[in-house]
């Protein structure tokens, strides 16, 4: 256990944690600065006993800011990050950070790629683009309701990325959790032309129902429902073999041929995100039904 942890709970409080093995988890000054040098100072409101720590509140006179990097000092040079805790839960964060703008994720055009991450505690964010073998990075900026921005100029289509997020003292490598696609184990997000992605729609509709209670739903598992080598399919246990048509075994129809025999209204697929533990660059080695996506 590290001798200090700190924590902003509000815009003026602190949460700070000493260790009993450090002078008895006593406090005698604390004070907060910022990236740039800024010193604030803070006073001690309250102290909590236990066994093998102390938790002081602390309130400091000025407020500061979401966004910026802090670091709280103590006795004899002792320094820890402050980490953004108890403030994300507050009205005033709600209400400030609160996005509901449907632009976040990579925004695909031929001339230039636009990337938008939601990371309001996050007091840096670097965008890592990996296209052809050659990794470019660029910092992106903040902007209101804390959303980072960066534009990449060219075609980035099936471009990889990741964001190098600071934050609490540590740097955090992620995928985008907007993107559409990732690559194989989600190590990666991925740029995707959603236009392609449209001009593949099949608009043909199933006629409405007079009661929902007239549906029939049948579930079943993509990977299963043609893992077996003799369903005989020109692959196994994947969504392209689940398309095919015409299938058998012998005279048994396999696959989506033996779904069309049901006589069933609708089809509920098993969860179709990657499955975490199982490696997907060798699937065959593991088996799960899914209920454990990363992305």
């Amino acid at each position: 256990m590290p001798i200090l942890e700190a924590y902003l709970d509000n815009l003026q409080e602190l949460q700070v944690r000493i260790d009993r093995q450090f002078q008895n988890g006593n406090l005698t000054m604390c004070y907060v600065e910022d990236e740039a040098g800024e010193v604030v100072e803070a006073r001690i409101q309250g102290v909590e006993q236990h066994d093998h720590h102390k938790n002081y509140q602390l309130h400091i006179e000025s407020a500061l800011t979401l966004g910026k990097a802090y670091t709280v000092f103590i006795d004899h040079g002792h320094h820890a990050p402050l980490q953004v805790r108890g403030l994300v839960w507050t009205p005033w964060f709600e209400e400030h950070y609160t996005y509901a703008t449907d632009d976040l994720g990579a925004t695909y055009t031929k001339a230039q790629t636009d990337f938008a991450l939601w990371a309001p505690t996050a007091y840096r964010v670097i965008l890592d683009v990996e296209l052809h073998n050659t990794h470019t990075l660029q910092e992106m900026k903040r902007d209101q309701q804390g959303v980072y921005r960066a534009t990449m100029q060219g075609d980035l289509a099936h471009a990889t990325y990741t964001y190098l997020i600071h934050r609490d003292g540590i740097v955090i490598e992620s995928i985008d959790p907007y993107a559409l696609s990732a690559t194989a184990n989600s190590m990666r997000s991925a740029v995707i032309d959603t236009s392609k992605i449209t001009a593949l729609q099949d608009r043909a509709k199933l006629s409405p129902l007079s009661h929902a209670t007239d549906a029939i739903i049948y579930e079943c598992s993509v990977r299963d429902m043609t893992s077996a080598q003799m369903t005989g399919t020109s692959s196994n246990g994947t969504f392209e073999a689940l398309c095919e048509l015409g299938t058998r075994w012998r005279t048994i129809p396999t696959g989506l041929e033996y779904i069309k025999t049901l006589g069933i209204t609708h089809v509920q697929l098993q969860p179709i995100n990657d499955f975490v533990t199982v490696d997907e660059a060798h699937p065959k080695r593991s088996y799960n039904w899914g209920y454990d996506p990363a992305h």
